[in-house]
């Protein structure tokens, strides 16, 4: 429930999106069973982004559960990743700048329009009961975003489904501070007449 309302407690480090997805790689191919492939398509080099290792494990492996449950007759599951870099919004919640994208892809059957509408809303399900507990893609969408990112779906009925997970590239690790490209500036006006107390303020 804190992840859905994007309030969990995150221990954010700058990692290796390939490495930590090579490193779980054998628990994701793990998650389906012999109908279901599990195919990788990794950019090459690093990709540094500002995360916590655990809960995006924890994102991928949701993703991975639940593009196989879109495949009931088998499939493919393709988790792949690359860079974007952008002068204008990337998506409608992030400004211009750099990401990591990772998406995870299916073969399955697919959301119609009023399903992928509804995909990030809690305890939202197409699933029968006992069967799941639509917090699934809620948790996924409030661990991306609080972690300044975004979630996209691309789906088409009888096609399948692709969901794409943006988190800010990180450029550098400096003093124990990241520097990332797609942080939004903002402006912060602090006024105060006193200037020993302005200073303490600002700083």
């Amino acid at each position: 429930l804190l992840a859905c309302e994007r309030q969990e407690p995150l221990e954010a480090e700058v990692h290796d999106v390939n490495a930590l997805i090579r490193d779980f790689e054998p628990m994701l191919c793990r998650a389906g069973d012999r109908s279901t492939a599990c195919e990788f398509k990794l950019a090459a080099g690093q990709l540094p982004a500002l995360v916590d290792a655990p809960r995006f494990e924890t994102t991928l492996l949701n993703l991975v559960v639940n593009a196989i449950d879109a495949m009931p007759e088998g499939g493919t599951v393709t988790i792949m990743t690359d860079t974007v870099d952008s002068d204008v919004e990337v998506t409608a919640a992030l400004p211009a700048g750099s990401y990591v994208r990772i998406s995870v892809a299916d073969t399955g059957t697919g959301m119609p329009e009023h399903v992928r509408a509804q995909a990030f809303e809690p305890f939202f399900t197409t699933k029968p009961p006992g069967k799941g507990t639509g917090l699934g893609l809620s948790q996924v969408y409030g661990f991306i975003v609080q972690s300044g990112g975004d979630v996209v779906i691309s789906s088409e009925e009888g096609r399948g489904t692709t969901i794409h997970l943006y988190l800010p590239a990180a450029e550098a690790l400096e003093k124990g501070r990241v520097v990332t490209t797609a942080s939004k500036v903002e402006t912060v006006l602090l006024v105060e007449d006193e200037p020993d107390v302005l200073g303490l303020a600002s700083e």
